[in-house]
Formats: structure tokens, C-alpha cells, sequence
């Protein structure tokens, strides 16, 4: 369970499927694209997927189609034509429904009596999503990818395998490592609570050895052999005779496990240490005791293979087991890096189905993200030393970590009848579960959120022990079992947050505001409710104001809301992060929030017929197209239904630049690269539409990034500025202009700059490219009917246009390679400058790299590229759409070759009359303001403050025709956002200058 929210605003433009789209930022991913040759990780301590298979899910609001699996299999799952086509063409072996609506309400009866109050509520996300094999090769994450693009599809991921969390045993260290019950106040706890035989922990882990001397007595007998079946007919279509549980993985590969009824851990004995410290048999003059004394626990083996041991490749599927067999605690002591959604679709269902989930934190001794601890309704249990009361040195720590527990030195059972001592974080999360278990027998009315939020609220601050830097990132402390058992207290989390401007639009920089936080809580009754929230980055401007809530219920929602202001200069290399302070002092219950805004890098674009997203990390769509997340793909409107539920037609788009310092050549882009996306580029603003309620003036979105510079690397600013129209046949295009200013000290010397675009056209593995001599640009479309041409064409000269077969997998030249192992910087080099031999392709899975130059930039001097993105419904169209917007364009671009400091920037030459963005912009405390008159006519040019009070007129009175240049010096003014506003001849246009001193 995470006390972390990274919720994005609300945007302007409401569509439903946008808003969903936008919502995907919210979740943290961390992405490593490389093909798998094995079916396991290669090396220790890496999170890898299952080759070959995928997880998807659809959106409610699909009506699907019945079709079979492959090879005539039986049909076993809904899945829309579209989707059904593009798994037959990755040569689909297998489609598995995860659970069946019939199976869903067997689990709501099973909520239901064991006397769940939410059984109604219970997320049927399951039942609309499938687990998928397939033998065409291509990578799980770039298949998941593109699925996730298409309509109808919420998300699609790789299966993910975990390994456990536990150090190796250490034969020298001193003391029995069992002596944390004091420490932890277990002794007056089993006073108050023995729990029960009847309460039942399930151990996901690598198998247990029930033959244990001090587990044999305590393992969970099936009383409904399956059960689980019954629930998941597909998923576990193996399991029957499961009288002591399942074993997942016993042998074979995770592509094709070896299963069985015998949950046993035989080549691992991490899971029958983890199972003696929470359920051991206690005060049987024997061994060891478990914190949980009465509970029995659930043998439930998802790996532990003798090739692979310390993997776990089917911890979701014995979560979803366990669930279904009515375990009321399920502990997870192993984990990985990598966010999954199914895994929070699993543990959602858990968690309304009756059963807390308790993960360990990880063992990599920072404070990265690790799952599925790091989910929303999981517990996460961090390690101290009990000895000292010092976090353990690997445990993680940080904003997602809810608790502590004794996790060094731990003894407890293992083979053989035996008792060993280990460290991990494995070890502390078992300490929590038999606590869980004591809660759950004395409080059987409590859900499994009252019963979380209950050890985190009555645990015991640490914060004073350790350096400045773990404030508020060791969670509320180590737990502290009796207080857990006799002081009930309120238990608030955040449930969402919305960050919003005083117009009710995205919050940019600059711009006053407020955030709107949502919370639940699920405890004790509160008294007076007092929330504080403090930036935890530099800058940031909170109101003072403390909302008061006089009385929250248990189980109720409020809301709080408060004014910020995000500085102009505030730098975006860092997510504004904010910690929210909730206090009931009657209560004595004190606990935080973590909220980030990351939605701060990009905006939506909506103005024509395009839906878009634009940010300033350098990509065009997705922020992350590995994961689909950050925005939306490039998605053209539907003229039958009237809104933007196309698909995307673009799975990546990304800024690609080369050039030489030196003779030494640098890639610097945003595109995927061998094991992942390159972050060559870092936001030095956020990226915000400027929306005009008048169709013949354009939508202007802005925004800036520099080039992430390790090393001697080329130093840019990278200014970007996008125009859109909604006019007739010029609608379904959008102008962008890049300015690139070398602030390097020496010449960039030839230097390409381009664009890499993964269109995917439905069917996207049946897509064509071809190069329009008469319009002078690449194309891609779809040998599917009906389906739109896109396009990226220039404004200037191209010097490069390739089309990339993604799939070819023959002998590699610079004109012929593929994308399936990886995009690097040899093959990037290769696209920027192959010319115009190749530019043909038929039915296959493209993409296009488009570049222009060369260049040879001087020292503070900026060369300006223009492209456009536009589609049409006929090559015909599109041709059209790209003429207009050429012809529309106000600026002129750079010609290859020297590119001068006192050419700058304007070159404009408009049609009508224009007020240009200032240059620099920001800028500190001069800078120059351009304007183009179409005919003369009377000028006032003047410059306010966001107040609307006017600071300066720089010009006033007839002007004629032409363009004219103001110098403006704020010396005297301070940091801040500015409006730079002209009216001349009856209209009035506005620019936002940024100040930043």
C-alpha cells in the first residue's frame, strides 16, 4: 500500500476516451525493451517477462465478438475483430480469459458471506482481461505496446517474472535471531490476541516444507478442492486434486511449467523460512514461534524451480489462487522494478474479495519503486535492525514504503527439519502478516484496508534515529503489535489529485492555481481532521489555509483543496512533489502523503481534427510509447461517430539529432534505443496549447528542453512550437517548428535533424510507405481499406527519408535492419542520413525516419526545422493538407550548411498580421518582440501582469505594413509570467513572456 499519489489534471477537452487516456500517467512504469532468449532473467536481481506472452485488457465499454483461441481451439474468450486479427498475425498460440462473468459471481457470493460490506463493489476488471501466447517473436513490450494504441484495449503489458527478497544465509552471525518479539510488542499483543486456526496466511513464495516439524500442524487443508478452478476455469485449468494448496512452476520453463498438487518446496527454502516466521506452530515447546501464533498458513508454490530458484514466475496467478480459497493475509516477499497493471487489477480483486496483501519492500537498499509492494492496496513492509533500530542497510526505504519489521538476522524454519538464519526484506514482511492475522481474528468485521491502515496508523516513528534525508520516507515506522491490537485510530488515504489553473484548465508554470486532493478514510472516526500540505521541491507557493474536517466516518470520502502557484523558473529535470500532513490530535493519529504533478510535461492537443499529445522531453504522443502512458498517440477524428475514437495511428514519435564536436559524433534523441527509450533531453518547461476561440488564427502550443549533458556532450535549447488550424483542409495537419540554439562552446558540425515515427495503421503489421514527388514527402498507409495515409513532411529540405521495415531479421547494411532487437545508435545514425534510395515498403510493420540538413551550427547561433504532422483519407488529401499548411506557415526555416548567432530567429514572412513569441523566451531582463502588420493601421503593443494590470506600452499609434522590432528591458520587474498583448486592426493577439531572474 502506497501513501503515494501521481494523479495528472483534469483536462480541458473532456471526451471520455481521452480522459482515459490521459489518466494512464498516473501509474509509475519502468520499461526495459529487449527481446528474452530465456525464459528467466540472466542475471541476479533483474525483473525480466515471460517471452512470448502478453496480458491485456479490455474497456467496458467494448462489445465484442466471440472468437476461438488458435488452431481451432475452443472458444474461450470475447475479443473484438480487430484484436483477434492482429494476435493471428503475431501467430497466437493460446488466448486465456482471466475469469468468466459466471466466475465473478461466485467470488461476490464469496465476499458476500463471509460478510464483506463492499462484496457489490468488487472489480470485475478480470473478467475483461486475457493472457496471451504467441511464437512470431516480436518483444512483449512492443507487442503490448501497440495493442494498447488500439481502441477498446485499457492496457496490454508483458507477464512479468519476480524473484524473491531474501539475503543469503550467513552462518557467522552471532545471537538466534529470534529475539524481535519485545522489539515489536508481540508478547502484550498475544495477550489481547492469539488470532485463530480459522484465519488463514497464505505463503506465495517458492514452496513450503509442511513436513517441518513446526509446520506440519499448521498447514491449510482445502476444504473445496477447485475452488479456484471453479473461479478461473481457463487461467487454472490445470489445478485439481488441490487438497494443501498448488505449485504453479515446479519444472519446465514459464512459457511451458510443469504443474502439480503439491506446493512442497524442494530446491528453495526461502518460502519455508518465510512461512515459519509468521505461522510456525507456537508455544509447542518446539523451535520457533510465528507472530500470527493460531493461523494456519496457505502453501501456494508460483516457483522455485531447481534451474531457476530464486524466481517467482507466477506470483499474480497465486495471488488470484489464494483469493479464490478464502485466505484472509497473503504475503509477497519478492517483487521487481516493473509496474504492472495486471498485478494491480490482481491485488484489487484480492483486496474486495476479503484478503490483505502484504509485500516486502525489496533489498536493493534505495528507494526505488519495487512491486507489488509499491501497489496501492498492498502493504509495504520495509527492514530494520532490530538490534539497533536502524533501517537494514539493503532494505528500501522511501515514499512507498508503509512500515518496518525485524528483517536482519531472522531465524526460522527450513529444510530438514532445521532452523537457519536469514536477512531480507522477505523476512520482515512475514513479522507484519502474523500481525495482520492477530487483527483480522480479533477484529472480524474490519476490511482488509481498515486492518492495513491500522498497523501503518499505530507503528512508531524512526524518522529521529536516521539522517534529514529518510524524512518521511521510512513510513510510519516499525510496527508496534499491541498498540495495533487495543488503540483503534483513523487510517486517511489519498485516493487522487487534480492539478487545475483559475480557469479550470491544466496548471502550467507561472500560473496561480489549486490541486484538489481526494481522500478515504477507512479507520476510526476522526475528530478533527487537519491537513498541511508543504512542497517538497524549492519554490513551489502553498496557501497557508489548513482545511478543518470536524467528523469522517469510516469507509467515507472528502475533499480538500488548496491554492498553488509552480514558480516560471522552477526546474522540471525534478516533478514537483508536494507532502500532505493529515492530523487528528484528539485521535493521536498523525500520518503524510506523497503527491507528484507529473502531467506537467506535455498537453493535449484537440483544435482540429487532431488528438495529440506535445511535451518537452522530446517525444511526439506517448511520453513513453514503451508503455503507452503519458498523453495520447496521434489519433485522427472520426467523422461517423463525431469525436476521437479512431485508434492511434502512431506508436512512437521522437526528435533525432546528430551531429559532430570534434570529429566525435553524438546521437542525441528520445526514441527507444537497445533497452529501453534514450533520455537524452530534459524539460526546461512544461508544454502548454494556447487555444484561440477565433478559427483563422492557429492554436500555439510552446514549450522548451535542453539536452541531458554527462560528459563533454553537445549543449542545446530546444525551443518547440507547434501550429494547428481548424479550417477546412487544413484541419488535419499541425505545424512544428524546433529551434535549435547551440550553446556549446565550439561548432556543431554536420548536423541532421529529424524525426522517428512508428506509424501503426490498422492492421499495423500490413502497412505501405512510398515517397510523393509531387508533394515531396514520405507517406505510410494501410492496405486495409478506409484506414487514413499519414504523413510527416518538411518545410524545408529533406536530405533523409527512409522507411524501416520493423520486423526484417536478414543480413544488416545501412539501408536494410530492423527494430525487433533494439534501435541503436548505429542504425539511428544510418536513418538520419540515408538519402531517398529506400522509401518503399509493403505490407509490413514501418516506421519512418524523415531529417533534414546538414548543418553547422555556430556557438549561441539557432537553426529552425519545420515539419508537419498530417493525415488525410486519400493520399489526394493528404497532399492537400500538407500544401495548405506549407502555405500557412509563418516562419521560414534554416538552409543546410553554416548557420550563423545573427541570422536568429525570425524569418517569418506571414500573411496577416502576427505578433511573434518573444526571443529568448524565457529570458532575463532583455529581449526582442516582433510583429508583422498585413496593411497599416493603428498599434497599441503593450505588456501586463497576469493581474490584467497594465505594466508597460512598448509602441502605440500607426504603423505601416511590414514587420517591426521592439527591444524590452524588465530590469525592474520580477520573476514572473508576463502577457504581451497587440491590438491592431481590430483584433487583439497575446503571447506569454516568461521572466526568469
Amino acid at each position: 500500500m502506497t501513501f503515494f499519489s501521481a494523479i495528472g489534471p483534469t483536462a480541458a477537452f473532456n471526451p471520455a476516451y481521452l480522459m482515459h487516456m490521459v489518466s494512464r500517467l498516473a501509474m509509475v512504469f519502468t520499461i526495459v525493451a529487449a527481446a528474452a532468449v530465456n525464459a528467466y532473467p540472466r542475471q541476479a536481481g533483474t525483473v525480466d517477462y515471460v517471452p512470448g506472452t502478453i496480458v491485456y485488457k479490455l474497456e467496458r465499454t467494448v462489445s465484442a465478438g466471440l472468437k476461438g483461441t488458435a488452431d481451432g481451439a475452443p472458444a474461450n474468450a470475447d475479443v473484438p475483430d480487430l484484436i483477434d486479427e492482429i494476435l493471428q498475425a503475431e501467430q497466437m498460440r493460446e488466448q486465456v480469459r482471466v475469469m468468466p462473468d459466471n466466475g465473478f459471481r461466485e467470488a461476490r457470493m464469496s465476499a458476500l458471506n463471509r460478510g464483506l460490506r463492499d462484496w457489490q463493489q468488487m472489480p470485475e476488471d478480470l473478467t475483461r482481461t486475457f493472457v496471451v501466447t504467441y511464437d512470431s517473436g516480436e518483444s512483449p513490450y512492443i507487442l503490448a505496446a501497440k495493442l494498447a494504441s488500439l481502441p477498446g484495449i485499457e492496457y496490454a503489458e508483458p507477464l512479468y517474472i519476480h524473484e524473491i527478497t531474501a539475503s543469503p544465509n550467513d552462518p557467522f552471525v552471532s545471537g538466534n535471531g529470534h529475539d524481535y518479539f519485545g522489539y515489536h510488542a508481540f508478547f502484550g499483543a498475544w495477550n489481547v490476541s492469539k488470532s485463530s486456526e480459522d484465519v488463514v496466511i497464505a505463503i506465495i513464495d517458492s514452496g513450503v516444507d509442511y513436513t517441518h516439524v513446526d509446520l506440519r500442524s499448521k498447514l491449510w487443508r482445502n476444504p473445496e478442492p477447485g475452488r479456484a478452478r471453479s473461479m478461473f476455469p481457463d487461467l487454472f485449468s490445470q489445478v485439481e486434486n488441490d487438497t494443501i494448496g498448488w505449485d504453479f512452476w515446479s519444472s519446465g520453463t514459464t512459457q511451458n511449467p510443469v504443474q502439480g498438487n503439491d506446493p512442497r518446496g524442494v530446491f528453495e527454502n526461502h518460502g519455508t523460512h518465510v512461512a515459519g516466521t509468521a505461522a510456525a506452530n507456537t508455544d509447542n515447546a518446539i523451535g520457533i514461534a510465528g507472530t500470527g501464533w493460531n493461523a494456519r498458513y496457505m502453501a501456494v508454490k508460483a516457483g522455485g524451480t531447481q534451474e531457476f530458484p530464486r524466481a517467482i514466475g507466477f506470483g499474480y496467478q497465486g495471488i488470484l489462487y489464494a483469493a479464490a480459497n478464502g485466505a484472509d493475509i497473503i504475503n509477497c516477499s519478492w517483487g521487481g522494478s516493473n509496474f504492472s497493471l495486471f498485478g494491480q487489477d490482481v491485488v484489487s480483486l484480492a483486496t474486495a474479495m476479503g484478503s490483505l496483501v502484504v509485500g516486502a519492500a525489496g533489498n536493493s537498499g534505495s528507494d526505488q519503486f519495487f512491486y507489488p509492494a509499491a501497489l496501492p492496496e498492498v502493504l509495504s513492509v520495509g527492514s530494520v535492525d532490530h538490534r539497533n533500530g536502524l533501517q537494514s542497510g539493503f532494505s528500501n526505504y522511501g515514499y512507498s514504503v508503509d512500515v518496518f519489521a525485524a528483517g536482519t538476522v531472522i531465524n526460522s524454519t527450513i529444510f530438514n527439519n532445521d532452523y537457519g538464519l536469514k536477512s531480507g526484506t522477505s523476512m520482515a514482511a512475514p513479522v507484519v502478516s502474523g500481525l495482520a492475522a492477530l487483527l483480522r481474528s480479533h477484529f472480524p468485521d474490519w476490511s482488509p484496508m481498515r486492518i492495513a491502515t491500522q498497523i501503518r496508523a499505530t507503528a512508531t516513528s524512526i524518522d529521529a534515529d536516521h539522517p534529514a534525508s529518510f524524512r518521511y520516507k521510512l513510513g510510519t515506522g516499525v510496527v508496534n503489535a499491541y498498540r495495533a491490537l487495543t488503540t483503534n485510530r483513523p487510517g486517511v488515504k489519498v485516493i487522487n489529485t487534480a492539478f487545475l489553473n483559475l480557469s479550470g484548465d491544466k496548471l502550467d508554470l507561472g500560473e496561480e492555481g489549486e490541486i484538489t486532493i481526494r481522500l478515504k478514510n477507512y479507520g476510526e472516526v476522526t475528530s478533527q481532521l487537519d491537513l498541511f500540505l508543504e512542497p517538497l521541491t524549492s519554490g513551489i507557493e502553498i496557501s497557508k489555509v489548513v482545511p478543518h474536517v470536524t467528523m469522517v466516518a469510516t469507509d467515507t470520502e472528502i475533499t480538500a483543496k488548496f491554492n498553488i502557484k509552480i514558480p516560471t523558473n522552477y526546474n522540471l529535470s525534478t516533478v514537483p512533489g508536494f507532502l500532505l500532513r493529515i492530523e487528528d490530535r484528539a485521535n493521536s493519529y498523525s500520518d503524510f502523503a506523497v503527491i507528484t504533478y507529473d502531467s506537467i510535461l506535455f498537453d493535449i492537443h484537440s483544435s482540429n481534427k487532431i488528438l495529440t499529445s506535445v511535451n518537452t522531453t522530446g517525444t511526439v504522443g506517448y511520453l513513453d510509447a514503451l508503455s503507452a502512458s503519458g498523453g495520447v498517440g496521434f489519433i485522427p477524428f472520426n467523422e461517423s461517430t463525431g469525436d476521437f475514437s479512431n485508434p492511434s495511428v502512431l506508436f512512437e514519435g521522437a526528435l533525432m539529432i546528430e551531429t559532430f564536436v570534434d570529429s566525435v559524433g553524438y546521437n542525441l534523441d528520445q526514441a527507444r534505443n537497445d533497452v529501453g527509450i534514450s533520455r537524452d533531453f530534459v524539460p526546461l518547461s512544461g508544454f502548454q496549447f494556447q487555444r484561440s476561440p477565433d478559427p483563422s488564427l492557429p492554436t500555439i502550443g510552446r514549450g522548451r528542453f535542453t539536452t541531458l549533458q554527462p560528459g563533454n556532450r553537445p549543449h542545446l535549447d530546444i525551443e518547440l512550437e507547434t501550429f494547428s488550424y481548424n479550417q477546412p483542409d487544413l484541419d488535419q495537419a499541425m505545424i512544428f517548428r524546433y529551434s535549435v540554439t547551440n550553446l556549446s562552446n565550439g561548432r556543431l558540425n554536420t548536423t541532421r535533424i529529424g524525426l522517428f515515427n512508428d506509424w501503426d495503421i490498422i492492421p499495423y503489421f500490413d502497412n505501405n510507405t512510398a515517397f510523393d514527388l509531387q508533394g515531396d514527402f514520405i507517406y505510410a498507409w494501410s492496405s486495409q481499406p478506409g484506414q487514413p495515409y499519414t504523413a510527416v513532411a518538411h518545410l524545408g529540405t529533406i536530405e533523409s527519408a527512409l522507411a524501416i521495415d520493423n520486423r526484417f531479421n536478414g543480413p544488416q547494411d545501412s539501408l536494410n535492419f530492423g527494430l525487433v532487437d533494439g534501435f541503436s545508435d548505429q542504425k539511428k545514425s544510418w536513418s538520419l542520413r540515408a538519402g531517398r534510395t529506400k522509401t518503399v515498403l509493403r505490407n509490413t510493420d514501418i516506421s519512418i525516419v524523415t531529417s533534414s540538413g546538414p548543418f553547422d551550427i555556430e556557438p549561441e547561433a539557432t537553426a529552425v526545422i519545420g515539419f508537419i504532422y498530417a493525415y488525410g483519407n486519400s493520399l489526394a488529401d493528404l497532399r492537400l493538407q500538407i500544401q495548405n499548411a506549407r502555405e500557412k506557415a509563418g516562419f521560414r526555416v534554416s538552409s543546410p550548411g553554416l548557420v550563423l548567432k545573427d541570422e536568429g530567429p525570425f524569418s517569418e514572412i506571414p500573411e496577416s498580421t502576427l505578433l511573434y513569441s518573444n526571443y529568448p523566451n524565457p529570458f532575463n531582463p532583455s529581449t526582442t518582440v516582433r510583429y508583422y502588420m498585413d496593411e497599416g493601421a493603428e498599434v497599441n503593443l503593450s505588456v501586463y501582469d497576469l493581474l490584467g494590470r497594465l505594466v508597460t506600452t512598448l509602441a502605440r499609434g500607426p504603423r505601416a505594413q511590414g514587420s517591426h522590432t521592439v527591444s524590452y528591458n524588465a530590469a525592474g520587474l520580477s520573476s514572473g509570467v508576463y502577457l504581451l498583448v497587440l491590438d491592431a486592426g481590430g483584433k487583439r493577439q497575446t503571447r506569454k513572456m516568461l521572466l526568469l531572474k
